[in-house]
């Protein structure tokens, strides 16, 4: 394979990857935050797995159109406000069961007797 090709073939991926961050983009100002219903800035708004046992991957990470559908469908749009309640427990419908148990667990280490 000649340099040349090699170039063009690295062009062509990293077009394909500015696409695919595109439409994730898109995607996310389009479905907004599922508690707040925020959805002025992408960068703003993150993909919440679910179920964490299904998670393949970080979806900002992915670099192909089908993967990326593949795994925002194991998803909620939240923006990062209303992740970081999830995390802290403030949203129990969208807490997933591993974080249940740290969230108890660390309950249970400040409680006092």
């Amino acid at each position: 394979m000649s340099a040349y090709t090699r170039y063009k073939a690295s062009l062509r991926k990293k077009e394909q990857t500015h696409q695919t961050q595109r439409i994730n983009a898109s995607m996310k100002i389009n479905a907004g935050c599922k508690i707040c219903s925020y959805s002025k800035c992408a960068d703003a708004l993150q993909w919440h797995h679910t179920n964490p046992d299904n998670k393949s991957c970080d979806p900002t990470k992915i670099k192909t159109l089908p993967r990326l559908l593949r795994e925002i469908k194991k998803c909620v749009c939240v923006c990062a406000n209303c992740h970081a309640e999830i995390k802290a427990g403030l949203h129990p419908e969208y807490l997933n069961e591993e974080e249940e148990v740290k969230k108890e667990l660390q309950q249970s280490l400040f409680e006092k007797d």
